[in-house]
């Protein structure tokens, strides 16, 4: 999509908004900083133009962050009523995290991910160019040269470096950069976000050990690992914790997609690749995501063979080019 599409269907967006006075924003199962940041980053740009409108995040947030950009909003039944809804950094309704959003009488869409299905071109806004959410609400803060927070520029900024895990993955160009130059204008505390997302205890060793001593190979060099709901116990860690690691099996040559297994209820799946589209491995599941960067929920451990299959299927053709 142009840099002229993405304004215009912004500024029609605005538009309709004007018609509300109660604007929802809900975010994806299981947020990450993308998420959290694109939630935080919107609400804010949105309050700055609409000041007399009440607009609200639903979302459990990213608990590290709290103390410095803020938990998300509460709020009964009732507020969401007379709403308009917009999904951010997810396209797909089942997988937004708080329900209500079906109460709300419109519902938009701004995202990044591949749709899983077709979306209707007059409630979405969706780029799959941007490597996260976060760089294009902050591209269309820029090219409204909205004068933004500190707040709001470091929300963005943590959903930039989240998702493209500081600048490695693709797609990156000059517009991620230009954004990130954008957003560093208004008093980031880039050092301190840095010292956050990298700070660990001394459980995080043991786990990261855990996780490198027990890794599985399957027939055709598929890397995974699987935790139980005794073994997160044990080690005093939860599902969260354990799925963010997927990247500890990263960069392992001649094994170019690897995958967690997070026991739960239900069951997180994390699926990378640098080559290969993990997103339909993850779609036959009910999951999505990006290319090489996906995800889906299990009801059973007992599946997990059924995944690993057909990820085993990606491996396969990768070995025969």
């Amino acid at each position: 999509m142009t840099s002229t599409n993405l304004v215009d269907k912004f500024d029609t967006l605005l538009s309709r908004l004007t018609s509300y006075d109660k604007i929802a924003l809900f975010g994806h199962v299981s947020p990450d900083g993308d998420c959290y940041g694109s939630l935080l980053g919107l609400k804010e740009i949105l309050l700055k133009k609409f000041p007399n409108k009440e607009v609200k995040a639903f979302s459990s947030g990213l608990p590290l962050f709290f103390a410095d950009l803020g938990k998300l909003d509460e709020a009964n039944d009732d507020y969401f009523k007379d709403a308009f809804a917009i999904m951010v950094d997810v396209s797909n309704l089942n997988r937004v995290e708080d329900k209500r959003i079906t109460l709300c009488k419109e519902i938009f869409i701004i995202d990044h991910h591949i749709p899983d299905e077709t979306l209707d071109e007059n409630n979405s806004l969706v780029d799959t160019s941007f490597i996260s959410c976060a760089g294009l609400i902050a591209f269309l803060a820029f090219k409204h040269n909205l004068s933004l927070s500190s707040r709001c520029a470091s929300a963005l900024y943590l959903g930039l470096i989240t998702d493209s895990n500081r600048f490695l993955y693709a797609p990156i160009d000059n517009r991620t950069f230009l954004v990130a130059g954008y957003l560093m204008h208004f008093g980031i505390d880039y050092e301190k976000m840095y010292k956050l997302l990298y700070e660990q205890e001394e459980k995080d060793l043991r786990l990261k050990g855990y996780i490198l001593s027990r890794y599985q190979i399957s027939k055709n060099g598929v890397l995974y690992f699987i935790i139980t709901q005794d073994e997160l116990t044990k080690l005093e860690v939860n599902q969260a914790d354990v799925a963010s690691r997927v990247n500890l099996l990263s960069n392992v040559k001649g094994h170019d997609v690897f995958a967690f297994f997070v026991d739960g209820n239900p069951i997180r799946v994390e699926l990378r690749s640098s080559i290969s589209d993990v997103r339909k491995v993850a779609s036959m599941f009910g999951g999505g995501g990006h290319l090489h960067a996906s995800g889906c929920r299990l009801s059973s451990l007992d599946e997990v063979e059924r995944v690993v299959e057909e990820l085993d299927k990606l491996m396969e053709d990768l070995n025969h080019v």
